[in-house]
């Protein structure tokens, strides 16, 4: 993986897209020592987000193995001010955690963070994975 500066990458954008673009190999943005974003194929970005999904999934899944206790959707629905029976636009629209007054309840709120913090390190520990795979390229 070809490392470069941010200041050079900002200068030589429209060159790394065409590089990426065909087939050339992905660049790390370096602050320093320290990498900060990746310029990569979409192809590859799809797959990362596939693997996010794949971790996201199996870390809610533990989560709800470490626990029998089940919040019931009325409850759920309840809490979040809604009544009657849900139409499509309340689903695609459900409020975030405190907006609209909307609070999720602490168990939830618990469970979530939980889950968050799992799949921030599972996400760590890939992207540590995959520049290991890259190097050994």
């Amino acid at each position: 993986m070809r490392r470069i500066s941010v200041t050079q990458a900002s200068n030589e954008l429209a060159a790394i897209i065409e590089q990426i673009e065909s087939g050339g190999e992905p660049v790390m943005l370096m602050d320093g020592e320290v990498p900060v974003a990746g310029i990569v194929p979409p192809e590859a970005l799809a797959a990362l987000d596939e693997l996010e999904d794949q971790l996201d999934l199996a870390a809610a899944e533990e989560a709800l193995a470490e626990s029998d206790e089940r919040i019931p959707w009325e409850t759920v629905r309840a809490e979040l001010g809604l009544e009657g029976e849900p139409d499509a636009t309340e689903v695609e629209n459900v409020p975030e955690d405190g907006e609209d007054g909307a609070p999720l309840g602490e168990e939830l709120d618990e469970k979530f963070k939980s889950v968050a913090r799992e799949v921030i390190r599972k996400n760590r520990r890939l992207f540590e994975a995959f520049a290991a795979w890259d190097r050994k390229k």
